[in-house]
């Protein structure tokens, strides 16, 4: 049993700069190398830990790139990244990782996602909050087919691409805070499961929100605070499973619209500080039960 480990813990090795030769660690399922802040790099033969699903390499902060032997770890579920001040670099083998579950690289200096980050057949959750040098999104991340929850937020992205309508299991989509975005795609309709859209404090989001966001049937919580839209759209109305609206500190908004009466499920409605909203509020609203 012991010449075939199947946990190997390096953390906290501040004098390992690169990891030795894990050739004939074949059955190692885990590898940690967690607070190894002078690792600069990671032998290749870490590429044949076929049985390999746990590689932490959190506290790595001299580690600037990954090679591409990183794509042939086939069964990896979990990979910790690193916070390097330097920049981070993935491989465009990245996307071969086919039992990735789970990827957070928030508040990571990472500037960009490789195109294959499709190949993610079996990611539930990808976290880019605070990424600020990431400026745009591949078209391929539509093919993320088990995508549960995705967080944009804190990034410098300039817009959505149309292909994250193609996110048919998305539920939720965080993406407050992004200066850069002026406006929602249509494509946003597209995404059917979706039940949370967090889109708050976007200020430079002027652009009427797509009317395609009545087709959201599953949709219980919309957050528009803080941004500079003029109007909800009438569509509206459709959203029967809303339970929660937030809009409040929106400038740019004089009156609600009557759509609002017709959401039976509405719990909460939030306005405040909409400094510019001046009409009465309507006598729909009378019928939210």
């Amino acid at each position: 049993v012991a010449s075939k480990p199947k946990v190997l813990d390096l953390g906290n090795c501040n004098y390992l700069r690169r990891t030795p030769d894990l050739y004939t660690l074949v059955s190692l399922e885990r590898l940690i190398l967690e607070g190894c802040r002078n690792l600069v790099e990671l032998d290749p033969s870490i590429g044949k830990l076929k049985l390999l699903t746990t590689l932490n390499l959190n506290g790595c902060q001299s580690l600037a790139m990954l090679h591409e032997e990183i794509g042939c770890l086939e069964a990896l579920t979990e990979i910790l990244m690193p916070r390097s001040p330097y920049g981070f670099k993935l491989p465009e083998t990245f996307g071969n990782l086919k039992s990735l579950l789970t990827f957070d690289v928030s508040d990571r200096q990472i500037s960009k996602l490789p195109y294959s980050i499709g190949g993610l057949v079996k990611l539930k959750r990808l976290n880019l909050s605070g990424c600020m040098k990431i400026k745009e999104l591949p078209d391929s991340i539509g093919k993320l087919q088990s995508l549960f929850e995705l967080d944009l937020s804190l990034t410098s992205l300039g817009h959505l691409p149309y292909s994250i309508g193609n996110l048919k299991q998305l539920k939720i989509l965080r993406m407050s805070c992004i200066s850069g975005i002026t406006k929602l795609p249509s494509a946003i309709g597209l995404v059917q499961k979706l039940e949370m859209l967090h889109i708050s404090g976007c200020q430079n989001l002027t652009s009427e929100i797509p009317e395609e966001i009545g087709l959201l049937s599953c949709l219980n919580l919309l957050d528009l605070s803080c941004t500079c839209i003029s109007r909800l759209p009438n569509s509206i109305n459709n959203l029967k499973q809303l339970k929660v609206l937030r809009m409040s500190h929106i400038s740019g908004i004089t009156k609600l619209t009557s759509a609002i009466g017709l959401l039976e499920k509405l719990e909460e409605l939030d306005a405040s500080g909409c400094h510019n909203l001046t009409s009465k509020i309507l006598e729909e609203i009378g019928s939210l039960s």
